[in-house]
């Protein structure tokens, strides 16, 4: 029997809590990175998408790798990954690409970290072609 009557916020984030912490052994007993998504919750069940991957490829590896893919396709260059834009007097340097989001795909971060989203065109002549 569960300890838990029902399912709550409160409960969601918990669980998350624990789930991160007794993962942390199966990292490294497997030498692979697991990431657990967005959680919703009903009464009666808990839902979530489970990611696992090898420690292999970075997450800066796989951005890079799919802007090259999908670079062309905003008129811009597979070497323009990483390269810096100045946007309203803070500079940007691109990171990746998001191909099903049309109205702004690129994106770039600032000094900070912090990521945004960009058009195409925007970008194309922020870094002067």
């Amino acid at each position: 029997m569960s300890e838990y009557g029902s399912f709550t916020g409160q409960i969601a984030r918990q669980f998350r809590r624990d789930f991160v912490e007794h993962m942390k052994a199966f990292e490294k007993e497997h030498g692979v990175r697991v990431n657990i998504g967005n959680i919703t919750y009903q009464p009666n069940e808990i839902r979530t998408k489970l990611t696992v991957r090898t420690n292999a490829v970075s997450d800066d590896a796989i951005a890079e790798k799919e802007f090259k893919r999908y670079a062309f396709m905003y008129g811009l260059k597979a070497d323009d990954f990483g390269k810096s834009f100045n946007s309203r007097g803070t500079m940007f340097k691109i990171c990746g690409v998001s191909p099903r989001s049309h109205k702004y795909p690129i994106l770039a971060k600032n000094n900070r970290g912090k990521t945004y989203k960009f058009g195409h065109m925007y970008v194309q002549s922020a870094i002067k072609r």
